[in-house]
């Protein structure tokens, strides 16, 4: 089917409680873009509550009479228009057909009035700290609410600026605060006792927003009637979007499936699926790049969502993701790292490298990338087909180490001990968690992870290798 040209609009709104807050959608996020929202894990679906022959005003009005819509895609000039409602954008996906016809602009949307949406703290063992205010240390408490009624409770309150929210607890925890500009840290006794908090402001437009909303409701009286349709005619038309969109997914659906890592094209996109370390106090150090020790800082994300932003990202090489925090620290490159000072259970974390990007063509594979240097820290490879110590190599020098782990395309690290007699080299498949050796001088090693795709043979004659190097270094 021929289709026009067609711009898609994102409105998004923060779910309110009550009616005292408008959502208003003027902000511009992205033009011309194939991105959009992707609500597969919600109750509408990947493409959201679908609705047909509605103007661009009408479909921002849908989104606003529906408690539970946070999100609209508006498509002006599909036949006939088309809106879609979301849930929530916390997941974006690319558009499969990528043409004139499904360029997108996307739209910020803001909630006039006071809301409690900017998180400070997610999941944490942190929050606020009222001391000196006539709440006190632990704010103004209500029990029993719910996350939505705690929320609604400081909007109502005119000397609330902050809430902090107790899920696990029980009954649920409340706790308004005046300011949050000091912070307290929250005795770790137990899982109940993580808190998420948000900073309460007012959003509220001029009247000058005001007076344009009230002469968009009065233009839209009169363009009524050419809106008009049969229900018959709707219902075809309903129908016809709902098959196009369903080829569409059906398309996405081809186009995300993985090919066999054998047979992996050169023209294959950035990846972040590399673990450098898992629930570690271990992160990046990104002191010397542009984005400062701390890598850019992303909040509110999941593992998923975090990786994607490095993907899409064309400085980002390598990801620290919190989970309890649901915070994603991108950096250039994880070439120094750092240990974690606050060392909690919010605070464990997950570094993936990343690899390859747009117009990258294969990478050779280098052991570049130092994990411990004359440590006693060394992977584990328990549970894998080459043991808790790897695949060992004797006699040979640091630099044919890393060349037989380059050469074997199952190693992603490589230990070698210079120090023992015979030297000795430890090739592993994977380095997701790490063994300490005996403290000894000739236990002392260097670890590296080895990256990229490697020769296209596979080491299949390791032990005619193993052989040659040997006897090569004993003659």
């Amino acid at each position: 089917m021929a289709y026009l040209r067609v711009f898609s609009a994102l409105f998004i709104a923060a779910q309110v409680g009550t009616a005292l807050a408008g959502k208003v959608c003027e902000k511009s996020l992205y033009t011309d873009s194939y991105t959009t929202c992707d609500g597969s894990k919600t109750e509408w679906g990947a493409y959201g509550k679908i609705l047909t022959d509605l103007s661009l005003e009408k479909c921002q009005d849908a989104c606003a009479d529906d408690f539970k819509c946070n999100f609209a895609q508006y498509q002006a000039k599909r036949d006939p228009p088309t809106c879609h409602l979301y849930e929530d954008c916390d997941t974006e996906r690319i558009m499969a057909h990528q043409n004139d016809g499904t360029i997108s602009d996307v739209y910020s949307c803001e909630v006039e009035g006071k809301t409690c949406e900017e998180v400070l703290y997610s999941q944490a063992l942190t929050a606020c700290d009222g001391t000196g205010s006539e709440w006190g240390p632990f704010g103004l408490q209500i029990s029993g609410l719910s996350k939505k009624e705690c929320k609604q409770k400081c909007v109502e309150n005119v000397d609330c600026q902050a809430v902090q929210f107790q899920a696990d607890r029980q009954p649920t925890s409340c706790h308004l605060y005046t300011d949050c500009e000091v912070s307290r840290e929250i005795p770790n006794t137990g899982g109940n006792r993580l808190t998420d908090v948000w900073q309460c402001s007012d959003s509220s437009k001029s009247e000058e927003k005001h007076q344009k909303r009230v002469k968009k409701e009065q233009k839209e009286s009169g363009d009524e009637e050419e809106e008009k349709q049969t229900k018959q005619t709707k219902k075809e038309t309903q129908e016809r979007v709902e098959k196009e969109i369903e080829e569409e997914i059906k398309t996405e659906e081809k186009h995300s499936k993985k090919s066999d890592k054998h047979e992996k094209k050169e023209t294959d996109g950035k990846q972040c699926t590399d673990v450098v370390y898992s629930k570690s106090y271990t992160s990046c150090d990104g002191s010397s790049t542009e984005w400062g020790k701390f890598g850019k800082q992303l909040n509110g994300l999941d593992e998923a969502a975090c990786i994607l932003a490095c993907e899409d990202e064309k400085l980002c090489g390598a990801i620290a993701f919190q989970e309890k925090r649901q915070a994603c620290h991108l950096y250039e490159d994880c070439d120094t790292t750092r240990e974690i000072s606050t060392q909690s259970e919010s605070s464990l974390t997950d570094v993936f490298v990343c690899h390859g990007g747009e117009d990258v063509k294969e990478e050779a594979k280098e052991c570049t990338t130092v994990l411990f240097e004359e440590s006693y820290d060394a992977c584990d490879g328990t549970g894998s087909d080459w043991g808790q110590f790897g695949h060992q190599v004797y006699h040979v020098t640091e630099e044919e180490c890393q060349e037989a782990c380059v050469s074997e395309e199952l190693c992603v690290a490589v230990q070698y001990q210079a120090h023992r007699d015979p030297p000795t080299c430890h090739l592993y498949e994977n380095c997701d968690t790490k063994r300490t050796m005996r403290e000894t001088e000739g236990s002392k090693s260097n670890t590296y992870t080895c990256t990229g795709s490697g020769s296209k043979f596979f080491w299949k004659m390791t032990s005619s290798l193993l052989v040659f190097i040997m006897s090569e270094r004993l003659l």
